[in-house]
């Protein structure tokens, strides 16, 4: 009895031992059936087509710090203006700017001054900004008019009249004086009395800073 008893044990060991072993082997299979997902790999997804910078305008230097020139770079142009704020015409790039040499006592500034604002309010959005320079010496005559006149943009005032820093530095000796730059910061166009280029105005003024800034022509 003992030996058959034995016998049945033993057979009942071999056959739990080859279950166990097979139960395994399936684990194995299936888990190397299973792909982990860290293995899948994908077809690289190519980049999104990228618009084209616009290519760089090489504008050739000024002159000099003091010399305004047609084709060359404005020069730095940096000060703290009538209200208090900081003018850097450097942050203006991408932009058209006119730089405006007048005076509230120069009649012939304030018959072109109507046409400043009307350019500026129709195109403004479009990128056009003013940087007015005074010769002014009555800073309160100076403020009024501004705001009788509707004025908005920047300027710069030192009191000094025809003795205005800005304006020495730049050998201006008749206003108004206007400079138009691009929006590469080269000079478009700058007044010569002496050569007989008098100042942009009216429809012939409106058109050019319109082309400049890429609108319709009137």
């Amino acid at each position: 009895m003992k030996t058959n008893h034995l016998r049945t044990f033993c057979l009942s060991l071999m056959l739990g031992l080859v279950l166990y072993a097979g139960a395994g082997c399936k684990k194995k299979e299936a888990a190397s059936d299973t792909q982990p997902v860290a293995a899948i790999t994908k077809e690289p997804t190519p980049p999104a087509a990228q618009a084209k910078a616009p290519a760089a305008v090489s504008v050739k230097p000024a002159p000099d710090e003091n010399t305004i020139a047609e084709g060359h770079a404005f020069p730095s142009l940096e000060f703290a203006s009538l209200s208090g704020d900081q003018v850097n015409l450097a942050n203006l790039k991408g932009k058209v700017v006119l730089v405006d040499f007048w005076a509230t006592w120069c009649g012939p500034c304030l018959r072109a001054m109507p046409d400043l604002v009307e350019t500026y309010r129709e195109y403004h959005d479009r990128g056009f900004e003013i940087i007015g320079i005074s010769l002014d010496k009555d800073k309160s005559r100076l403020e009024n008019y501004m705001q009788d006149k509707g004025i908005t943009w920047q300027q710069y005032y030192d009191g000094l009249g025809w003795n205005n820093r800005m304006a020495r530095r730049f050998g201006v000796s008749g206003i108004p004086h206007i400079v138009l730059v691009d929006k590469n910061g080269a000079v478009h166009f700058n007044t010569d009395y002496e050569q007989k280029k008098y100042p942009l105005h009216g429809v012939e003024l409106r058109n050019v800073v319109a082309k400049l800034c890429g609108a319709p022509v009137h």
